[in-house]
């Protein structure tokens, strides 16, 4: 099946971070077939797992003010079972054994904000207490559980190719379609004008200016 937008940049984003990833990998269930949303291994032996809920039309964004909202009943249509599965007799070779893991993180994607810390930290420990139940007994007290917007996962992943391009000075291109995209609006917001002498300063105020408009419209 397709993954959809989320997902893929999910997947890219995890890729900044050291892992391999790979999106809606199939598991079999009775009869039928499942999916994961999101796998990412590292050779640390870290496994995270993402699972993107995106609700309702565009504009939509759930606001879960006690950590029982949104992310509770969005964990309610994820096959949590699939969790196990994937450590099952079908165990895809890339993904580590069990002794090998150090950590499982498993993340809640989806169209959700919160007002404060401690609704994120209710909603993150639910998360965390519900996954740790579906997991093989070894891995329980390796997993932790994370609920992300995903305007947390753009945002960061805006704020991680800045770090890689400007500030550790990786110029070549990620081979990523979406990891690319974003990397034209770093280059033009931390541009390096070549010719145009003085007026080439102006590229990154300009663009600050077009990409505010762009979003909020014009004031």
């Amino acid at each position: 099946m397709e993954a959809m937008a989320l997902e893929s940049l999910v997947a890219s984003a995890w890729r900044l971070d050291g892992f391999l990833t790979v999106v809606r990998h199939p598991v079999r269930v009775e009869r039928a077939y499942s999916d994961v949303d999101v796998v990412g291994v590292r050779a640390d032996g870290t496994v995270r797992i993402a699972e993107c809920k995106a609700y309702g039309p565009a504009r939509v964004v759930y606001v879960d003010r006690h950590g029982r909202g949104w992310s509770s009943w969005a964990l309610k249509e994820v096959a949590l079972s699939n969790l196990a599965r994937l450590w099952g007799k079908e165990k895809p070779e890339w993904l580590p054994a069990l002794r090998d893991v150090k950590a499982v993180k498993f993340h809640l994607v989806g169209n959700v904000w919160f007002p404060n810390k401690d609704a994120r930290r209710n909603a993150e420990k639910h998360l965390t207490a519900t996954v740790r139940r579906q997991l093989p007994k070894c891995l329980r007290r390796k997993a932790q559980g994370f609920v992300t917007s995903s305007l947390d996962v753009l945002l960061e992943t805006v704020a991680s190719l800045r770090g890689n391009i400007v500030e550790e000075g990786w110029g070549k291109r990620f081979g990523d379609p979406l990891l690319d995209a974003l990397r034209e609006l770093v280059r033009y917001a931390h541009a390096q004008p070549q010719e145009g002498g003085r007026v080439g300063r102006a590229i990154p105020e300009d663009t600050r200016l077009r990409l505010l408009t762009a979003l909020f419209a014009p004031q």
